[in-house]
């Protein structure tokens, strides 16, 4: 099932917390001092310690018929069903009983989000916090840290959320948090990992997964397999790496096409080898998705689908050849000077030009020079990885981004 993932967490935050759970530990602290060693030991203590390290790996199953059913949607994407069983089995007196009933809250509230139900949400959060909590607490398994950090960073817990995902590496790295090292434990693990700023650990935990689902069962996909190629073809295009980038995400846009975030990548990936029409592609996808989800004003598909027109148009001539000697304050700032440039274009001839008129050749070419340039001064900024939608509200850009402005015919 999917989960709410979080930007990384800053490194010396992160540090300072690991370094209390580790501090606080028992196990660790003996590992600290060379030379101790626990004489008292028997065979049988080891063979405890091992039953120990080896127990509750998963959690639970679901007893409830529509608990069972519930989490098997949230586990197929299919938010209205699971809300629909979960909410059913939520409703019941004894539903806080069932063994999963603390996954089972989790989907719910998540369910929810995902539906735009924010008070229903909320109060299946508030049910499911405490549930967690006490998994953890009391029977821990990595599934467990995961959810709860989960719910945390969905409730902005960020304090909160910190202190899970230290306890739960420190568990882990201790010995005493069993991980049954299956492709999904590998995944999770992963991805504490790398809210721990521990990309080393999180990359080859990554590689271990991607390998497991590799070799299993086709007939039952984990739905973490598409976010793990996801988050290898992230790596590999931050390395450096375009072809294991393109590799990757292709492979996690065919296994659950449904995911927005596996099409805007490919997209960016295609537009960094320069394949903007098949970017253009992706990037619908993204858009229509997006519009699924309430999101209805998209920024980067305009733009892309501009620069390709315009040079269809232009050919070669109107290129601005070397914009990796800009930082990306003088992207935005040139942004937004061609965008101004636009707007006066249109304002200067706006009255001129009579009611249904299209604008004279050299008025439309005067603008299409300076939409031209706005256009692959926002392109570079998108392939650097910035958030254009965050940047055009801020800077007034919507209107000139959607084409709005020069009368046309």
């Amino acid at each position: 099932m999917r989960t709410p993932f979080p930007r990384t967490i800053p490194r010396r935050v992160v540090a300072c917390l690991l370094a209390s759970a580790l501090a606080a530990s028992p196990a660790i602290a003996a590992k600290d001092k060379p030379g101790r060693k626990d004489r008292k030991a028997s065979s049988d203590g080891k063979s405890k310690d091992a039953a120990k390290s080896t127990a509750g790996c998963k959690e639970p199953s679901p007893l409830d018929p529509e608990l069972v059913a519930g989490l098997a949607a949230h586990a197929r994407a299919s938010w209205k069903e699971s809300s629909t069983h979960l909410s059913a089995w939520a409703a019941t007196p004894n539903a806080e009983s069932d063994p999963a009933a603390a996954r089972g809250m989790y989907a719910l509230a998540f369910a929810q989000r995902q539906l735009g139900g924010q008070a229903a949400a909320q109060a299946a959060s508030d049910r499911a916090l405490p549930l967690l909590q006490a998994r953890v607490a009391q029977s821990p398994t990595l599934e467990g840290f995961y959810y709860l950090q989960g719910l945390q960073q969905a409730r902005e817990d960020r304090t909160g959320q910190l202190g899970t995902i230290a306890e739960g590496i420190r568990q882990v790295e201790s010995g005493t948090l069993c991980v049954g090292r299956d492709p999904d434990d590998n995944f999770r693990l992963a991805r504490l990992y790398e809210f721990a700023g521990n990309n080393q650990r999180q990359h080859e935990l990554l590689a271990e997964a991607a390998a497991g689902y590799a070799r299993a069962d086709a007939a039952s996909p984990s739905p973490y397999r598409a976010l793990t190629e996801k988050a290898l073809g992230d790596a590999a295009a931050a390395s450096g790496d375009p072809a294991g980038a393109l590799a990757h995400l292709r492979i996690a846009a065919e296994l659950d096409p449904a995911i927005p975030g596996v099409h805007r990548a490919l997209g960016l990936a295609l537009l960094r080898q320069g394949e903007a029409d098949e970017a253009i592609a992706y990037w619908a996808k993204h858009w229509q998705l997006e519009r699924q989800n309430g999101n209805e004003l998209m920024y980067v598909l305009p733009v892309l689908q501009r620069l390709v027109a315009h040079r269809k148009a232009f050919g070669t001539q109107q290129v601005i050849s070397d914009l990796s000697a800009y930082t990306i304050p003088a992207l935005e700032q040139n942004a937004i000077v061609e965008a101004r440039a636009m707007a006066e274009i249109a304002a200067r001839h706006a009255e001129a030009l009579p009611a249904g008129q299209p604008a004279p050749a050299d008025v439309t070419t005067e603008w299409d020079v300076a939409d031209y340039r706005m256009v692959q001064f926002l392109t570079e900024y998108v392939l650097r990885g910035q958030d254009l939608q965050e940047f055009a509200v801020q800077n007034g850009l919507i209107a000139s981004i959607h084409g709005r402005g020069l009368p046309r015919g």
